[in-house]
């Protein structure tokens, strides 16, 4: 099929990649260090909500 190569395509089944690879790394962070996680840069930002909520829950 032709269509495969079409823009359009492309940036939909990227966008698909990249949902997905989020719904991963959202699975595998309570297996991961969380220590090690705050030191990458690429994870800071959900890292800190994260830990802001379970120092709220655990209050």
């Amino acid at each position: 099929i032709s269509n495969e190569h079409s823009p359009k395509l492309q940036i939909r089944s990227h966008s698909y990649l990249r949902a997905v690879s989020e719904v991963s790394i959202n699975r595998s962070l309570d297996s991961l260090d969380p220590a090690g996680l705050l030191t990458s840069p690429k994870f800071r930002s959900r890292n800190e909500s994260y830990m802001r909520a379970m120092s709220t829950i655990s209050q």
